[in-house]
Parts: structure tokens; C-alpha cells; sequence
């Protein structure tokens, strides 16, 4: 009776589990088509990634699965099984409400995180590149304002590449961009992109308030060891 009890308690517990990450990746695709039609303006919208999209949508599920059918296989009754997984499964679903709305748009004039102020492009002064020993994977660009408050955290690898372009575009012409003048947007457009923007900013570590202001920098060498690299100002 204990059992059938659990059981159907899981039951309930995997089908509500399963909606929520079913709307989740629903809302999700149907945001990326939303986007695409954003792109012809010139505005770009970066998301989580499908694999982690996939990975929260299977963690979601990790426990109330494997509960349902250990209750359907065995005689269980109330284990602590159930007391554990009850308590572990909410920690597990944290992602899926990132799923539905994290975003950060780039726009023609400046970027904004979803729940963070807009900040222009001028905002931004310094960009520090983090890495691992696996550099082209664990590659991240950190986006600060004078301050020192961080605009935002984007990985390049996967394919969050507009930003980067634009920061690019002021390190090396030593001006930000006019997303409005068509020439100045096709150079950016030009790099936006893995290979214009992967492994230029595997080379640089941080772009900071010299190198912004117009100074050149001086690239130091790229170890392979879990590290931060930096631009020096002459």
C-alpha cells in the first residue's frame, strides 16, 4: 500500500518535472526563432546553448525518473531514498527557468542582460579573457565598466560572438564602432565569427582601460595552464 502510494506520488512528481521542461525547451526554441527575425536589424540575442539546454533537461529529470521506476521494479514502501531525492531534486532543477529566460541582447547601441541595466558600448573598460588547459572550450570573456561591475560573461566557443566583434573593433582602431555607419558595421560583421573571434581572444587577457583608451597593447604569451593573460600598455 506504501508502495502504490509512492509510486503514484513519483508518478505525479515525473509528469510535472516533465512539463516544466517540456515548456522550457518549447519557450526556448521558440524565443531562437524570435531571434533569427531580430538578426535583419542588426540586433543580436545570445542564449544558453542547445547542450546546455539538454543537460539541464535531462539533470531535471535525474531523480523523480529513477524513483518512479525503482518503485515500479521493487517493494520499496517509504525509503530514504524517496526523503533524499525529494530534498536533492529541486536543486537539480535550477536551469530550467535559465532556459526559458536568460538572454543577453546586443544591440546597435549597447548590451543588455536580461534583469541588468542596459550599458552602451562605451560602458565597457576592460574584457578579460579566462581559460583553461583546454583553451578553446573553457575560454570566457568577462565584461566590465570602470567600476569594476560586470556587464556580462559570454563563451565565444559557443558562438556568442557579437559582442566580442565590437570590443575587437575599439581595441584595434582605438574608437568603438558606429553600428549605424554601414562600413564601420561590415567589420564587425566581418568578425563575427570563430575564427576572428576564438583565438584572437586567446591571445589577449585583459583589454583594459589603456588598451580602451587607445594605448597599444603588448600581447603576453599563452601558457596552457589554468590562467588569466594580459595586455600591457606601452
Amino acid at each position: 500500500m506504501i508502495n502504490t502510494i509512492m509510486l503514484i506520488f513519483w508518478g505525479i512528481y515525473v509528469a510535472v518535472v516533465g512539463y516544466k521542461v517540456l515548456r522550457a525547451v518549447i519557450t526556448y526554441e521558440m524565443n531562437r526563432h524570435k531571434d533569427k527575425k531580430l538578426l535583419a536589424e542588426g540586433i543580436y540575442v545570445v542564449r544558453l546553448n542547445r547542450f546546455e539546454v539538454a543537460f539541464w533537461s535531462v539533470v531535471a529529470l535525474m531523480f523523480p525518473v529513477p524513483m518512479f521506476i525503482m518503485h515500479i521494479g521493487m517493494d520499496l514502501g517509504f525509503h530514504w531514498f524517496d526523503i533524499a531525492a525529494f530534498i536533492i531534486s529541486p536543486f537539480f532543477m535550477r536551469g530550467l527557468p535559465g532556459i526559458r529566460y536568460w538572454y543577453v541582447t546586443v544591440s546597435l547601441d549597447g548590451v543588455e542582460q536580461v534583469g541588468d541595466p542596459f550599458y552602451p558600448f562605451t560602458a565597457i573598460d576592460k574584457v578579460v579573457c579566462k581559460d583553461n588547459s583546454d583553451r578553446e572550450r573553457a575560454a570566457s570573456l568577462h565584461f566590465y565598466t570602470k567600476s569594476g561591475d560586470e556587464i556580462v560573461t559570454l563563451q565565444p566557443i559557443y558562438g556568442n560572438y557579437r559582442l566580442p566583434a565590437i570590443t575587437r573593433f575599439r581595441i584595434e582602431k582605438k574608437r568603438w564602432p558606429d553600428m549605424h555607419n554601414p562600413s564601420d558595421r561590415a567589420l564587425v560583421d566581418g568578425w563575427t565569427n570563430r575564427e576572428s573571434i576564438v583565438y584572437y581572444y586567446l591571445r589577449l587577457q585583459e583589454a583594459s582601460g589603456g588598451t580602451i583608451s587607445g594605448r597599444s597593447p603588448r600581447l603576453g604569451r599563452i601558457s596552457s595552464s589554468s590562467t588569466s593573460r594580459t595586455v600591457r600598455s606601452r
